[in-house]
């Protein structure tokens, strides 16, 4: 690993370590964290796509959440409906991405910084996924392979999510080789077809 990069890991390290501190006490993250486990196990009524503000806010328990992160949830909320209504994405990428929602809340819930910071784990992946998926179609090759490394890296984050936004990190590497893969296979593809002939 570079300097650079080792540097970047010691600091998200001591990050994880205050955001796992701080986690049980807020407010949303129990019942966050409850929603995705119950996702997780399949349970209907625990749908992670809560495509609306109106949802969470008649899910979850705002009490004694304070009005900051109350904002922070509708700007999530406004990320999510644009993704679920961008054309450019194809509807079985969109269904995969919808799955972060809750995970994606949760990590801003622990670190606000989140919806600021572009080197952010969560917003790295959210934003790589994104990009890749845009355009692509999921019934054809390479589309169908690429929306199928996505589910894997989503289902990763689901079920290994709990306070260290490092799953996102790993979940980013495991789909960046899954695309890099694909590409050197339909890159080589057209090669072998010229010897071939």
């Amino acid at each position: 690993l570079s300097i650079r990069r080792q540097r970047q890991m010691c600091i998200r390290d001591r990050q994880n370590g205050v955001a796992a501190s701080k986690a049980h006490a807020h407010p949303l993250f129990n019942q966050l964290q409850q929603l995705q486990m119950e996702a997780v196990a399949g349970n209907a009524d625990s749908d992670l796509a809560l495509e609306t503000e109106a949802d969470l806010h008649e899910v979850l328990d705002l009490e004694k959440v304070s009005d900051m992160d109350k904002m922070a949830m509708d700007v999530v909320a406004m990320l999510f409906d644009y993704l679920a209504s961008e054309d450019t994405i194809a509807p079985p990428f969109r269904e995969v991405l919808a799955q972060l929602h809750i995970p994606f809340l949760k990590a801003t819930m622990l670190d606000p910084d989140v919806l600021q910071q572009a080197d952010h784990p969560a917003r790295q992946f959210l934003n790589r996924t994104a990009a890749i998926a845009s355009g692509l179609d999921a019934t054809t090759v390479p589309g169908k392979e690429i929306h199928a490394g996505m589910a894997q890296a989503v289902e990763k984050i689901l079920h290994d999510f709990q306070e260290h936004t490092r799953v996102f990190d790993e979940a980013t590497t495991q789909f960046n080789r899954i695309v890099e893969e694909l590409s050197l296979i339909h890159i080589s593809e057209p090669t072998r077809q010229e010897a071939i002939s």
